[in-house]
């Protein structure tokens, strides 16, 4: 596995540089798989996302799939022939970003049937995937965070900073979360003033974050002394003798989002990709494995 497990509608969708396959969620069955069209040995795939029974997914360009049949209603290619490398959809449009390892980069963004409606390009070394909210989508580049207007493409603030090489960003009504992971620093962001709220060090960020509840779930390695001492305090004091293992230095760790202090370790296992549904986690390992974590 490859990237993030998508969730939706009874299916875990999994994608590698091979093609997208469909699991039930229940059991793990394959429902249906589809093959990748021309990926590039040295591309990453991009985690698919869904909307109601579309699955959006890229390869050499953009697919919309009917999720149940596996059929592509329509497909877009890229301009200019770059990347896809990030993607994000709404009921009324889809963000992709665009480019290659050294950039240029674009982000577009097509309606629900495939019409492109903007584009703009940047001169960057790197874009993160999209995230929307609110009728806005965020994304950041190595200028520094950014927010524009998904109806118009217009420009509505951007955070300049010397952020270097970060995580995608993760965003819910108040607060955007961007993880540099040159620096080892996460930042939240507050959506409507474009300033930072916090900013603090949590170690080394393996995956992008995820918000739900206004809680920050992230997979972290080489957590900081602090935290890892607390953790295994906690799973010392709920063993029966009172031991445990070696130190916790690594884990899926859910933070306060409003304050950046850290809550629990959600789960031990050393999660690469994780995502979230309303009822559970499901998260993938350095060795392919699928979990449901909770």
């Amino acid at each position: 596995m490859s990237v993030s497990p998508t969730v939706t509608c009874n299916y875990v969708f999994v994608q590698t540089s091979k093609g997208v396959v469909a699991l039930n969620q229940a059991d793990g069955t394959e429902s249906w798989g589809k093959p990748a069209q021309r990926f590039a040995s040295n591309i990453i795939p991009v985690p698919p996302t869904t909307v109601e029974s579309t699955l959006y997914l890229c390869s050499d360009r953009l697919y919309a799939i009917d999720i149940h049949s596996s059929e592509t209603q329509w497909h877009q290619s890229p301009p200019d022939q770059d990347v896809p490398r990030g993607l994000a959809a709404t009921d009324e449009e889809v963000l992709v970003t665009f480019g290659f390892s050294e950039g240029p980069y674009s982000v577009v963004c097509y309606e629900s049937d495939g019409t492109k409606r903007w584009e703009e390009r940047y001169d960057t070394r790197y874009m993160t995937r999209p995230a929307i909210d609110d009728g806005a989508v965020y994304f950041a580049t190595d200028a520094g965070l950014h927010k524009r207007d998904l109806q118009s493409g217009n420009e509505r603030w951007q955070l300049e900073a010397n952020i270097g090489k970060c995580l995608d960003v993760a965003v819910d009504d108040s607060m955007v979360v961007f993880w540099s992971a040159s620096q080892s620093i996460c930042r939240a962001v507050d959506t409507d003033s474009g300033k930072i709220s916090w900013e603090t060090s949590f170690g080394r960020a393996v995956e992008s974050p995820a918000i739900v509840n206004e809680t920050l779930l992230v997979p972290v390695d080489n957590l900081p002394s602090n935290i890892s001492t607390q953790i295994t305090s906690t799973t010392q004091s709920s063993t029966t003798d009172g031991s445990s293992d070696e130190q916790v230095t690594s884990g899926l760790c859910a933070f306060d989002l409003k304050t950046g202090d850290f809550d629990q370790l959600v789960s031990h296992h050393h999660i690469v990709h994780f995502a979230v549904t309303d009822n559970a986690i499901f998260g993938t390992g350095t060795d392919s494995t699928l979990w449901k974590l909770a």
